[in-house]
Parts: structure tokens; sequence; C-alpha cells
């Protein structure tokens, strides 16, 4: 079994870089098969609920659109330690994409 297929709820801690600087992202998980769903969030009370939520293997993908602002897109591999990847959006016409590491939250 690979680590990211026993997903049930796994709350994620990212830090996101955005114009004013890094921010804090609460993204909490639910693996069905290949489906991924979900929420993110700056908070785990404020949180928006993740789309087109794809696992294959240790490779997720998904999309989180915080509020009205433009989605995120995360195409992310997993392994043991966390989740590794890219997260873009688009901000003022351009596409913006930073590297990111999520890493499960202690209990």
């Amino acid at each position: 079994m690979r680590p990211w297929q026993a997903i049930v709820l796994v709350v994620i801690l990212a830090f996101f870089a955005i114009s004013s600087g890094w921010h804090p992202l609460y993204i909490f998980l639910r693996q069905d098969g290949k489906s991924l769903t979900g929420s993110g969030g700056p908070d785990g009370g404020t949180q928006d609920a993740i789309q087109n939520g794809k696992v294959e293997g240790n490779h997720l993908v998904f999309d989180i659109a915080l509020g009205n602002r433009a989605p995120i897109h995360f195409d992310l591999t997993g392994d043991a330690s966390g989740l590794k990847g890219t997260a873009r959006t688009k901000r003022n016409g351009q596409i913006v994409t930073t590297e990111v590491t999520l890493y499960r939250s202690a209990d």
C-alpha cells in the first residue's frame, strides 16, 4: 500500500507564497479510491472546498479557490514525509507557480 492510499482524513499545513509574503494554508484531505475531496484555507475555521481532486498512486492533484480569488492548482507527489510539488494560480493576469511542501499535522 502506498502512503497516500490509506488517507481517511489528514490535516496538512503548507506555507504558500503570495505577494505579501508566506502564509499558512490548512488543507483537509479525504481520499475515496481515486477521488480526493476536502477543503483548504488560511485557518481551520475558514475553509473552501477542494475541486477536481484526483489520486493516482502517490500523485495528487486538486484545486482550491480561496474566497473570491482565482483557484490554486496543486500538483503533488506524496511519500512518508509529506507531499511535495507545485501550486499554480493566476494573479494580475500572470500565471504564478511556487514550490510547496505539505506536512501532516500532529494530532
